[in-house]
């Protein structure tokens, strides 16, 4: 078992024995991805894991929270990291795929946290 860093770029690189059965698994934002067990040939490389956002648009009486903190957490409600609103009321994350989290947003003396999402998922939320 070998484990590694993705470089600045998002690429992390592993000397692999030709033809031997591996599986690849990442850790990022909170979740896990792994790979099938699989034969390492010059055609399965290189192995790609790309992320998908999750998106959280925010709104007070229907006008943009912009600049506004939004948390995001594991689905047994822990602290990963936050994003802050743009001025369109929108907050990002990467997340990947098949990843279940939560959004938490304190604001005006109120706590929401969301469902599970996911990634490709958007969600809105208006106080």
């Amino acid at each position: 078992m070998s484990y590694t860093r993705t470089d600045e770029s998002g690429i992390a690189a592993f000397e692999v024995v030709p033809n031997a059965e591996m599986k690849f698994e990442v850790d990022y934002n909170g979740g896990k991805y792994s790979t099938d067990a699989a034969i390492v040939t010059e055609s399965t490389l290189p192995a790609t894991v790309e992320t998908l956002p999750l998106t959280v648009i925010l709104t007070v009486e229907g006008a943009p929270l912009a600049n506004q903190r939004v948390d995001l957490l594991r689905v047994n409600d822990s602290y990963i990291t936050y994003a802050k609103t743009d001025e369109n009321g929108m907050a990002a994350f990467e997340v990947l795929p098949e990843a279940e989290h939560k959004v938490r947003v304190k604001y005006d003396e109120e706590t929401w946290v969301s469902e599970k999402v996911g990634g490709g998922d958007s969600v809105e939320q208006g106080f």
